[in-house]
């Protein structure tokens, strides 16, 4: 199980996972798709305790990475499930340097994206 699963309230329901890496011995590229209906109040609870903090939309830098909500996952298999809007806005982010989390609470669920590149 995740980390970022088993972070989630005991009281997360209809939760959805889907991953993908590149393979080999050690993969180096992966994307770890995540949603689930929990509380708004759960939701900030739960950004604090993976240590995400709020995500500026504007890149300072060509570096920089965004969440793309809207991604269609590199198998191209189209998630039902996977409905968030493009909208960045009250989005979190942990930057991990060479791997992210981003977050944020849509329609009553969380939905997270990890990704490695």
């Amino acid at each position: 199980m995740s980390p970022l699963r088993k972070a989630l309230p005991s009281t997360a329901q209809d939760i959805r996972e889907w991953y993908w890496d590149e393979g080999g011995l050690i993969p180096q590229d992966y994307m770890y798709l995540l949603r689930a209906e929990i509380t708004e109040q759960e939701f900030y609870e739960y950004v604090a305790q993976l240590g995400l903090m709020p995500y500026r939309a504007e890149p300072t830098n060509s570096f920089d990475f965004y969440p793309q909500w809207y991604f269609s996952p590199l198998a191209e298999e189209q998630l039902e499930w996977w409905t968030p809007t493009n909208n960045s806005e009250g989005a979190y982010i942990y930057d991990g340097e060479s791997w992210w989390y981003f977050a944020k609470y849509e329609n009553g669920y969380v939905y997270v994206v990890s990704f490695n590149i």
